[in-house]
């Protein structure tokens, strides 16, 4: 089974915001929920990575908090990759609030054999590390990496053969790449709920 797990960080800190993300709630609804409720249409094994596990007692899902002494989202990917019950796991964070399922195809049909990963290339030379997919393969490089003093994924990609995929695919289904917004701000939270009225 290649891609039967996918991965919600819901461990941050949250400083931005002013109050824990994993409770932003859109119609009465937890926004993780709807996230939760969308990737079980596509995938089999739901983990969430996150140091309040009873939030999702009634969830359908496995939990795990961070296992490293780190911060960082590669912290919070080598927690859900632990878990994962498939080579590669698909990866978002839980204050994001757009999937698009054709995107999530695009990435597997572009994965090939021995690849660490397939994260977007954006056209600036950044990457965007969620809504990508990871390989358990890349577990053992990301504590040393970590413990180096070390947090940007797109220096690991690079060691660990993590493919990176040109913005262009993503422009050609999303040409405002909501994919890759995300809620970090009470300003960004009201804007989100003023465009999804």
């Amino acid at each position: 089974m290649k891609f039967g797990s996918a991965i919600i960080l819901a461990g941050g800190k949250s400083s931005r915001m002013g109050f824990d993300k994993q409770l932003i709630q859109k119609d009465d609804k937890r926004l993780v929920d709807e996230t939760i409720r969308r990737l079980s249409y596509l995938f089999e094994d739901i983990i969430v990575v996150t140091h309040k596990e009873e939030l999702y007692e009634n969830d359908p899902v496995r939990t795990t908090p961070d296992l490293l002494p780190f911060t960082g989202p590669l912290t919070g990917i080598h927690a859900g990759l632990t878990l994962a019950k498939s080579e590669y796991a698909y990866v978002m964070a839980c204050d994001m609030p757009y999937i698009n399922e054709e995107y999530i195809d695009v990435l597997e049909n572009h994965l090939q054999e021995g690849d660490g990963g397939i994260v977007t290339a954006t056209n600036d030379g950044w990457i965007e590390p969620f809504h990508a997919f990871y390989h358990r393969g890349i577990l053992p490089a990301i504590e040393p990496y970590l413990q180096l003093g070390k947090r940007n994924i797109r220096d690991l990609a690079v060691t660990e053969n993590i493919r990176f995929l040109p913005e262009k695919h993503v422009l050609e289904l999303d040409p405002d790449k909501k994919l890759f917004e995300n809620l970090n701000t009470p300003k960004e939270l009201k804007n989100f709920f003023q465009s999804n009225r």
